[in-house]
């Protein structure tokens, strides 16, 4: 078989089969559900809900939505309505597990990958979209797949208004397309409120594409255009929550940001498989499998891809202008843009023939289900609850000194140990011993909506000259604040999330004229 005739006919019974694999689109798409779906779920129903997705719960939980969208426009979380009505509807299908509340945005990430994978298809075939969609989930937009906030929904409709305007743009069901492509942007700007910066790669490519074409597509503009004043309706929503919880200490953008997004939404998953891109690529040309004709892909959906891969810049822009908050998440869709051009590249470097679209779907998906599977196994519910306290003291009220931690901690302490539970809140404290006030007036914040038990730091001291203190490494500023007051303090343990502390507040009515 290592004869040059054994090559060539190793090479065509690849190709063959590669051929025959991607004529058949829904055995690639039912690979990718398979591959996809069952080990997210698995993953998430093992993974503790984080502080972040205990709000959505926690709102997804009122009364009804009239409930939901007053709180909401009362300050109680920054996103618009489409996150937590996803989340009540999933739960009064599905109950309260880990699973059910993050099943939808598995769901968004999943409608991603499908309608990327007919979008490539259009251009090359389905196993060169398996490739695209496989490369998404190797970047670091894997991880908001199992948080329950609107990133996956974003991603999911950001897939369905490209495969739209693709339809649109090639006139195949024009009008439904046109519908699709309006609704999908809408439905993305009610998940996530960075979602109107879809806007910038849609409008790149469709630029693009009049200019080539010599003719404005009017339909295909209205379609676009009609859709971005949406983010107007929900405005209401978000401006109390503004003020609320976000301090002008706190939400300072810098330069740096733009090179974070770019590194936190890569993996050494995606460096993986950039590398067995490489190792492919070479072994095509070496054992000589033939090269199919080189394909010109449409000049307005490279740039459109650009356009995703280049949303940092925009979200900079936005951030330094408009909202002064940017972190990488926000700019998830970029990871559609980096599956993209992968594909572009993978296809012109390696000849574009099934055999190599064949060997990266097997690495990438195999790369894929490592990292999977290492996650899945070493994720456990175990200790969800942040707060350890064994037998000692059991009738002292309990402080959890992080804003970060107190939301799961209040979620999944027992009954006995939540009556305990207490969060203190102080502005200037908190500005003075850990610089910053989000999480602390969050709390504060949200405590008017979930009954979580919160007091004001003078108010707390009044009532109690001794409690537990649960210490992490969020906001700093209890355990340093009573230290300068004079109180004592004696670690009891390292268990659980952090360190529980005893203190001892004797010396109130000194330590009270010192803090005043």
């Amino acid at each position: 078989m290592s004869t040059p005739r054994g090559k060539q006919w190793l090479a065509a019974t690849a190709e063959r089969a590669g051929d025959a694999l991607a004529a058949r689109p829904w055995i690639l798409a039912l690979a990718y559900t398979l591959l996809f779906l069952p080990l997210s779920i698995l993953l998430s129903s093992r993974t503790p809900l984080a502080s972040d997705e205990i709000y959505t719960v926690y709102l997804s939980r009122l009364p009804g939505i009239r409930a939901i969208l007053h709180a909401l426009a009362e300050g109680a979380d920054l996103q618009p309505p489409a996150i937590y009505i996803a989340t009540r509807m999933s739960q009064a299908l599905f109950g309260p597990s880990e699973w059910a509340i993050r099943l939808p945005v598995a769901l968004g990430v999943l409608l991603m990958g499908l309608c990327l994978m007919y979008f490539v298809a259009r251009r090359t075939n389905m196993l060169w979209g398996f490739v695209a969609a496989l490369f998404v989930l190797l970047t670091g937009a894997f991880p908001f797949v199992i948080d329950a906030r609107p990133y996956g929904l974003v991603l999911g409709f950001t897939g369905a208004a490209l495969l739209c305007w693709q339809c649109a743009s090639e006139g195949r069901r024009r009008k439904l397309a046109l519908v699709g492509l309006f609704a999908s942007l809408i439905l993305a700007v009610s998940s996530h409120y960075y979602a109107i910066l879809l806007f910038f790669p849609f409008i790149l490519g469709e630029a693009v594409r009049n200019f080539v074409n010599r003719k404005i597509d009017q339909p295909m503009w209205f379609s676009l255009l009609i859709a971005a004043p949406s983010v107007l309706l929900f405005l209401p929503l978000l401006g109390k929550s503004m003020h609320a919880v976000i301090t002008w200490e706190s939400s300072q953008v810098k330069m740096s940001a733009l090179w974070e997004s770019y590194r936190e939404l890569g993996s050494s998953q995606a460096m993986l498989g950039l590398f067995s891109l490489l190792i492919i690529g070479l072994i095509c040309g070496l054992a000589g499998i033939p090269v199919k004709p080189k394909l010109a892909f449409p000049l307005a959906e490279v740039a459109a891809a650009a356009g995703f891969l280049a949303l940092p810049f925009a979200g900079l822009a936005f951030a330094l202008t408009v909202t002064h908050n940017l972190t990488s998440r926000y700019v998830i869709a970029m990871t559609i843009g980096a599956g993209l051009v992968f594909v572009f590249s993978a296809h012109r470097f390696t000849g574009g023939n099934s055999t190599a679209a064949l060997m990266l779907a097997a690495s990438l998906g195999g790369i894929f289900l490592v990292h999977l599977a290492t996650e899945v196994h070493s994720a456990t519910l175990d200790g969800a609850e942040p707060v350890a306290l064994g037998n000692q003291y059991p009738d002292l009220p309990v402080v959890v000194g992080s804003g970060l931690d107190f939301a799961a901690a209040w979620y999944y302490a027992p009954p006995d140990l939540r009556s305990r539970l207490i969060f203190v809140s102080d502005p200037r404290m908190a500005m003075r011993y850990s610089h910053g006030d989000l999480t602390n007036s969050s709390i504060a914040f949200g405590a008017r909506f979930f009954q979580w038990r919160v007091q004001s730091f003078d108010q707390f001291r009044q009532n109690n000259r001794k409690f537990l203190l649960n210490w992490t490494d969020g906001e700093r500023w209890m355990l340093p604040a009573y230290l300068d007051l004079g109180a004592k303090v004696e670690a009891l343990n390292a268990a659980g999330a952090g360190v529980l502390y005893l203190v001892t507040d004797d010396g109130f009515a000194v330590a009270r004229s010192k803090h005043n």
